[in-house]
């Protein structure tokens, strides 16, 4: 009799368990629009992302080589601008100062400096500081625009060439110059 008792028990367990795991997946199929507070609680994710831009690659030091006017500075600066804002971007650069000689003081204006894009993204660009918004030190001149939606990586390659005056003497000449990237 106890093998009997057994038997159904076990059956009847398993007739419970069966109809247990029936309900459950019946309220989960059905449980869509309307569902209990509890254990279920709807959350709503928001993500604010933000425009950045970023400037990197800049050189610290440029180095003009030859003997006669124009000086160059072949590849002088190579860098690549990122940014996600819609708006596009400009490159900036801020003639800090001219160039001013160590020894003899005698200075060179920083609007006899050309600027020249050899690099692929746009190939050919020039300017020539001085033309730009403003002239001599602490001037900004626009070298680049990207258009909106162009989120790059833009990579820049520039020559520069300094023209030096006849009346120049020798000596070692620095300027400071600053690159700004901005968003539109």
């Amino acid at each position: 009799m106890s093998r009997k008792i057994t038997a159904r028990l076990a059956a009847i367990i398993a007739a419970i368990g069966l109809l247990f795991l029936g309900a459950t997946a019946a309220f989960a199929q059905s449980c869509t629009g309307g569902c209990p507070s509890s254990p279920y609680s709807p959350v709503t994710a928001t993500a604010t992302v933000g425009s950045y831009i970023t400037l990197s690659g800049i050189s610290p030091s440029i180095t003009f080589t030859g003997a006669t006017s124009p000086l160059t500075a072949t590849d002088a600066e190579s860098y690549t601008v990122v940014t996600n804002d819609l708006s596009g971007y400009n490159v900036l650069l801020n003639a800090a100062t001219n160039f001013a000689g160590e020894s003899l003081h005698f200075v060179i204006s920083d609007s006899n400096v050309t600027i020249h894009e050899v690099g692929a993204t746009d190939n050919g660009a020039s300017i020539t500081l001085g033309s730009g918004a403003g002239s001599g030190s602490n001037a900004f001149y626009t070298l680049y625009t990207a258009v909106p939606g162009d989120f790059g990586p833009d990579s820049f390659t520039e020559t520069w060439n300094l023209t030096v005056p006849g009346d120049a003497p020798p000596d070692t000449y620095t300027a400071d110059f600053q690159y700004v990237a901005m968003g539109n």
